[in-house]
């Protein structure tokens, strides 16, 4: 956000920054009242604006030229609506840190790159370090480039994640063939039950293709026999009557055993930062 606060005064642009982020029909109405070209704002908002404004959203979006956004990953279907509502923009994505900002940029113009966060720019390198030393495998991302601090303010424990100038950034990810980077989740959210060491998102892409579902989130519970069991939050759609037996169905028949989700509560909503990202460790409580 700040990055696109700075952009724009630099070139002079005319910046409408909105406090309430989350009423859609507001962005849409000053999208069009102040004749805006460019919008900022992160996959959250994004998709939301989709799902409660897609008959009308084309009218509001025709002068837009660019969207930009970033914060975590864009759902794939996401991206594909807004390559098809923007007839004369772009959609453009970035990856990055406070540490190390600006890491890697993407502009969704390629066919079967819609969930990564792109390449990063000239002098700046990413690798990603796992057992294997496959970088199309998942692993944890590192950076290194101008872009990266050399230290911490006053913390020298922090300062270890900084080996050789690479930032070791917490993040897991991978690349593809062609050197684009997807991101796979963080650290700190693995899930390790029996010894296996689980992706919440592997779990939650199977659930969230379930109709009747607006969010899911899979959390690592504590257990005196395998350290940790998986159990889900699942967020309804308005009107959806899917049940915990439909859900526990679907994933016994689509995950491996290990990551069969052990408990299923039903949330009406989800604990979320400044940044729109769901603050799992509350879910851990």
């Amino acid at each position: 956000g700040l990055g696109c606060l700075h952009a724009s005064l630099f070139v002079g642009a005319t910046l409408v920054v909105l406090e309430n982020a989350m009423d859609t029909m507001l962005i849409l109405e000053s999208i069009k009242k102040n004749s805006a070209t460019t919008l900022a704002a992160i996959p959250l908002t994004l998709t939301k604006i989709l799902k409660e404004h897609n008959s009308i959203i084309s009218d509001y979006l025709s002068r837009i030229r660019l969207i930009i956004t970033n914060s975590t990953s864009i759902p794939v279907e996401t991206v594909k609506n807004y390559q098809k509502i923007l007839k004369n923009g772009k959609l453009a994505t970035y990856y990055g840190l406070t540490e190390a900002s600006r890491s890697t940029f993407m502009v969704f113009d390629r066919l079967g790159k819609e969930n990564s966060v792109g390449i990063p720019p000239e002098g700046i390198k990413i690798k990603i370090q796992n057992d294997s030393s496959n970088e199309l495998e998942s692993g944890e991302i590192l950076i290194k480039g101008k872009n990266v601090i050399t230290k911490y303010w006053n913390n020298v424990q922090a300062d270890e994640n900084i080996i050789d100038n690479w930032l070791r950034t917490g993040d897991l990810g991978h690349k593809d063939s062609d050197g684009y980077l997807y991101l796979d989740g963080r650290l700190d959210n693995l899930i390790n039950t029996a010894g296996e060491k689980v992706l919440p998102e592997d779990i939650e892409k199977v659930v969230k293709v379930l109709t009747g579902i607006d969010d899911v989130i899979a959390v690592g519970m504590k257990n005196e026999m395998f350290g940790q069991v998986v159990k889900i939050f699942v967020q309804k759609s308005f009107y959806s009557k899917i049940t915990k037996s439909d859900i526990l169905t679907h994933c016994i028949k689509n995950l491996e055993r290990f990551k069969v989700p052990r408990e299923i509560e039903f949330v009406e909503n989800f604990s979320r930062n400044e940044f729109g990202k769901i603050q799992r460790f509350k879910l851990q409580q």
